[in-house]
C-alpha cells in the first residue's frame, strides 16, 4: 500500500514539474529571444515634470491583460451567438498571447533609452502563464467530456448553458474597468445552481464544470489579491501636448483642464481610459496634432480589420497581427509617432480599418 501510494505521489511531482515547465517555457523563450537593441538615445520631452512622466514601454505592456479582456469578450461573443464551449478556439487565444507578447517586448526594447529591466516584463510572464493554463484547461476539458455532453444534450440548450454565456459575456465587461481578481465568480456560482435542471446529463455536468472553474477562479483571486501588498491603482489622469489648437477651443471640448502652454504648443490634463480616445479624435476632429503623451513620442494603437494582411498607415510601424477568435477579423497592434496619431484618426474615420485602443501609460 505504502509503495503504492508513493508511486502516484511521485507521478504526481513529475506532472507538476512538467506542467510548470510547460507553462515556463514560453516566457522563457521570449525573455532569450525576443530581445531588442536599445535606442541610441532618449527623447528629451515638452513635459518635464517627472511625476506626469510615464514609462514608454508600459503602453506595449499594458497590451497583455487586454489580450485576456479581449479573449473573454470572444468566448462570449461566441457563446451568445449560439455555439457550444467546445467550439471556441482556446490554443489560438494563447499562441496569440505569446506571439503578441515576444513581438512587443522586442518593440519595448528597441525604444528604450537602456536595458529594460525583467521587473518591468514579470507581469507580462505571470499574466501569461495563468492565461495559458486556464485556457490550456478548458480547452482540454470542453473538448472531451464537455463535448460528450453536448452531443447528448442534442441541439437546445439547457438553462446552463444560457447561464455560462451571461456570466461570460458579464465577466467580459468587467474586465473592461475592473482588475479580473475583483469580480464575484462566488456569486456566479450561486446563480448556476439556481437554474432548473432540464436536462440531467448536460445539465449537471455545467454544473460541476462550471462550479469547479469559478470555484478555482475565486481562490486564485484571494491568492493572487493577498499578495499584493497595495494593489496598484490605474492611472486616472494624463497630460498630453496639443499643437495648431489654442486653449480656449480645447476647453470648449469638454473634460479638459489646461494645465499649461508654451510656444505652439498646450498642455492639457484629461482623464484616461475608453473617454481618452473619444477625446483624442475630437482633438483631431478640430485640427489638432498630439506632440507628446506623457512625456512620450512613441505610442501603440491597436485597429481591427478582415485581412490578415494590412499596409501600415502613414507613420506607423505593425508589431504585431493577432487573429480574434470568437469575433473574427484581426488585431494589428501599431507603434505610432504621437506626431502621426491624429492623422491616423482622421484617416481611420474614412476607411474600412477600425481603431480600438490607443494603450495609454
Amino acid at each position: 500500500m505504502v509503495r503504492f501510494l508513493w508511486r502516484w505521489l511521485l507521478r504526481a511531482f513529475v506532472a507538476l514539474v512538467l506542467v510548470a515547465i510547460a507553462l515556463a517555457a514560453p516566457a522563457v523563450y521570449v525573455e532569450t529571444s525576443c530581445r531588442g537593441t536599445p535606442a541610441s538615445g532618449p527623447y528629451e520631452p515638452i513635459l518635464v515634470n517627472p511625476g506626469w512622466q510615464r514609462n514608454e514601454a508600459a503602453s506595449f505592456f499594458s497590451y497583455p491583460e487586454w489580450h485576456v479582456a479581449y479573449t473573454q469578450q470572444g468566448l462570449a461573443q461566441s457563446l451568445q451567438g449560439g455555439a457550444d464551449a467546445s467550439g471556441f478556439d482556446y490554443i489560438e487565444a494563447i499562441t496569440g498571447f505569446w506571439r503578441s507578447a515576444c513581438a512587443l517586448n522586442r518593440t519595448a526594447e528597441s525604444d528604450s533609452a537602456s536595458e529594460l529591466p525583467l521587473e518591468a516584463r514579470i507581469p507580462m510572464y505571470v499574466t501569461g502563464a495563468s492565461f495559458t493554463f486556464g485556457m490550456a484547461m478548458k480547452a482540454l476539458y470542453e473538448n472531451t467530456v464537455g463535448r460528450a455532453a453536448e452531443a447528448l444534450r442534442g441541439h437546445e440548450k439547457t438553462p446552463q448553458d444560457r447561464f455560462d454565456a451571461q456570466v461570460t459575456a458579464d465577466y467580459a465587461r468587467f474586465l473592461e474597468r475592473s482588475p479580473w481578481y475583483d469580480y464575484d465568480f462566488i456569486k456566479a456560482v450561486r446563480g448556476l445552481w439556481a437554474e432548473p435542471v432540464t436536462e440531467p446529463m448536460r445539465g449537471w455536468e455545467r454544473r460541476i464544470a462550471l462550479s469547479g472553474e469559478w470555484l478555482a477562479k475565486a481562490g486564485y483571486a484571494e491568492v493572487f489579491a493577498a499578495t499584493l501588498a497595495t494593489p496598484a491603482k490605474p492611472q486616472s489622469k494624463i497630460r498630453t501636448v496639443v499643437r495648431n489648437v489654442p486653449p480656449s477651443q480645447l476647453s470648449e471640448l469638454g473634460g479638459i483642464e489646461i494645465a499649461g502652454a508654451g510656444y505652439q504648443w498646450v498642455l492639457i490634463e484629461t482623464a484616461t481610459g475608453p473617454q481618452y480616445l473619444s477625446l483624442l479624435e475630437r482633438i483631431a476632429a478640430i485640427g489638432g496634432e498630439i506632440a507628446e503623451i506623457a512625456g512620450n513620442d512613441d505610442i501603440m494603437v491597436s485597429v481591427l480589420s478582415e485581412n490578415k494582411r494590412m499596409t501600415p498607415p502613414d507613420g506607423t510601424k505593425i508589431i504585431a497581427t493577432i487573429p480574434r477568435p470568437g469575433m473574427g477579423g484581426y488585431r494589428h497592434l501599431l507603434e505610432i509617432r504621437t506626431a502621426s496619431l491624429s492623422q491616423l484618426l482622421r484617416s481611420l474615420s474614412q476607411g474600412n480599418i477600425r481603431l480600438e485602443r490607443v494603450y495609454t501609460y
